[in-house]
Order: structure tokens, then C-alpha cells, then sequence
């Protein structure tokens, strides 16, 4: 789950939690980022929280090869450069923790890495993800992981996050909290 201050990863082995981690790394940290002060040619720039949150999820994780200026002027490539270290740490902390993982609970491979999280709505953050952990990974929406109650509709589901409640599963009248 990308948060937004911190990251969890939660390991699952026959529907049983085995290891779980909190990570110094959330979306927030993408933001942060972009309020740094941006130098291009002869122009400096400082975004507000606001402005660096709407360049974030406009261009998303760009690429240094992305072409092309936000509204401010800022070309993609300077954005690239703001962001990508906080993609990479996000990228080695959960490649360490696999890496843990794997050697502590002796797992060879895994079935599935899902992410949870309004971050996982980052423009080519999956890709990247993908390509730094070496492993597949698809977004858990939330009704994929929980039966809602029938007064749930498409609208408000979707502004729901595993995060948002807690990661509570229903299983019958228990509910199990992580």
C-alpha cells in the first residue's frame, strides 16, 4: 500500500499474514519533490504544494526521454530528474524487503504483488515499479479484496482504499484488521 506519508508491504503465505513492513516512502514524497527549487536555463522555479500536486498526477513519473513543458514552463525532463529519486527509494526499500523475505521465510517466488493506494494512479509508477523489483505487479481495487455492503454503489467504491479502512476483510459477522 503506497500511502501517503509511508508505505506498507504485507506478505501473505496460505491466507496467513507472515511479515509486514512500514516504509519511509509515500506519494507525498513525489510532491515534496517538485517544491524544490527547479533551475531551467535562466528561470528558477518554486511550486506551491498544490501546483507540484497537480504537475505530479498530470505528468506522473515521467521518463528523462518524455518531451514536452508543464503549464509553468518546466520541462518533463527537470520533473524527471525531481521525482525519480523518490521512485528509486521506494524501489530499493521494497526490492530490500523482498529480498528478506525471501531469505528469512524461504520463499523462491511469489504469486502476486498487488498494490493498494491512491499512488498506484501515478502515471508509469507500474512500469517502473515493475522493471526495479522484477516482478509483475497489478493494482487491488477495493472491491476486488472485500464483498461490500449492497449499499455501496460503483461511485462511492471508488473513492475508497484498502487504506482507507484499514485493510478489514469481512468474513462473515469477524472482521480481521492488519
Amino acid at each position: 500500500d503506497i500511502g501517503f506519508e509511508n508505505s506498507h508491504l504485507t506478505f501473505f503465505r496460505n491466507n496467513t499474514l507472515q511479515f509486514a513492513r512500514e516504509l519511509p516512502v509515500g506519494g507525498n514524497h513525489f510532491t515534496t519533490a517538485l517544491m524544490q527549487t527547479i533551475f531551467v536555463d535562466d528561470a528558477s522555479y518554486i511550486l506551491s504544494w498544490d501546483e507540484a500536486e497537480v504537475i505530479k498526477k498530470e505528468i506522473g513519473l515521467p521518463i528523462e526521454s518524455v518531451s514536452g513543458k508543464t503549464s509553468q514552463g518546466i520541462p518533463s525532463s527537470e520533473i524527471a530528474v525531481m521525482m525519480r529519486p523518490v521512485a528509486e527509494k521506494l524501489a530499493s526499500e521494497i526490492r530490500m524487503s523482498l529480498d528478506y523475505y525471501k531469505e528469512n521465510f524461504k520463499v523462491a517466488t511469489y504469486d502476486n504483488v498487488y498494490f493498494t493506494g491512491n499512488s498506484i494512479r501515478l502515471k508509469r509508477l507500474k512500469p517502473f515499479m515493475e522493471s526495479a523489483i522484477g516482478q509483475p505487479i497489478r493494482p487491488l481495487y477495493l472491491a476486488e479484496a472485500i464483498t461490500l455492503p449492497s449499499t455501496m454503489n460503483d461511485e462511492n467504491v471508488s473513492t475508497l482504499s484498502l487504506d482507507t479502512i484499514g485493510a478489514a476483510l469481512s468474513k462473515g459477522s469477524d472482521l480481521n484488521f492488519l
